[in-house]
Parts: structure tokens; C-alpha cells; sequence
């Protein structure tokens, strides 16, 4: 009879640290998913208390600002834009206009 509840016991493990796997990892991954949107800790959070939904909505979640030039969205602690390279720091301008027209 031991046999049978050690061997319950043992495959209880198995289920349990496959289980703490699963969650650390969606937690990792909803961390990255966070990091690449300026929100790292929000999304490792996210990951961790509600699993998959929690990784979704780190995707949702986006804190970069947009580039007043050409609408691209740019990281908190960046000064140029990836897109258009303009300064985002630079004094108040009109955003330049699409080709073929003139002021």
C-alpha cells in the first residue's frame, strides 16, 4: 500500500513543478513582452498573477510616446525617432508636408 501513495505523491510532484514552470515562464515571457513597450515590471506582474492573460494584456499595454513627426511610437528615453530620425526635443515646428504640397 505504500507503493501506491508514493507513487501518487511522486507524480503530484511532477504535476507541481510542470505547473511552476508553466507560470515562471508566462511570467518571463509577458516580461519581455512588457520590456519591448517601456512597462517591464508591469508586464512580469501581469504574467505572473494572471497567466496567459496577463501576457495578452502586456501586449496591449503600450508606454512608448509617438513621434510628433511621423506618428511612429518611440521608447520613454529615446531623443530621435527610429523612423524619421528627427529630434523630439527640438523647439516647436510644423510637422513638414507630404510630398506635392506647399505652404
Amino acid at each position: 500500500m505504500d507503493d501506491g501513495i508514493g507513487f501518487i505523491l511522486a507524480g503530484a510532484a511532477v504535476w507541481l513543478v510542470f505547473a511552476l514552470a508553466v507560470w515562471i515562464t508566462l511570467g518571463v515571457w509577458a516580461m519581455r513582452v512588457g520590456a519591448q513597450r517601456s512597462s517591464a515590471m508591469l508586464g512580469l506582474a501581469l504574467g505572473l498573477a494572471l497567466g496567459i492573460f496577463g501576457v495578452i494584456l502586456a501586449y496591449v499595454i503600450d508606454n512608448r510616446r509617438t513621434c510628433r513627426w511621423c506618428g511612429w511610437r518611440i521608447g520613454l528615453g529615446l531623443r530621435y525617432c527610429d523612423s524619421c530620425r528627427r529630434d523630439q526635443l527640438a523647439p516647436d515646428a510644423p510637422p513638414p508636408l507630404p510630398p506635392g504640397r506647399e505652404r
